[in-house]
């Protein structure tokens, strides 16, 4: 994850989440990649005492709304509430 987030976002260090959206810009379906680090999942979800499993699910939804077009901001963090209070 080190190696990616350098590469692609020109970042030192893991980040726990990283979309790699799909080529096709023009459909309204979502699309492209999310890689995940299952380390950072279990680190972070201990220190913020969240089910890991959740916690899980919460960067899932936070990487697809990067591939929906979202940039980080209170339209993105409204989405994901909206989101994640409709799944609780």
């Amino acid at each position: 994850m080190k190696k990616l987030n350098k590469r692609f976002l020109g970042m030192e260090g893991p980040t726990n989440v990283l979309s790699f959206p799909g080529s096709d810009t023009d459909s309204r379906e979502i699309s492209g990649h999310l890689v995940i680090n299952i380390d950072a999942v279990r680190r972070e979800s201990l220190l913020y005492g969240q089910d890991p499993e959740l916690y899980l699910f919460s960067l899932m939804v936070h990487g697809m709304l990067h591939l929906a077009g979202h940039e980080h901001g209170e339209s993105m963090d409204e989405a994901f509430q909206e989101l994640m209070s409709a799944l609780s």
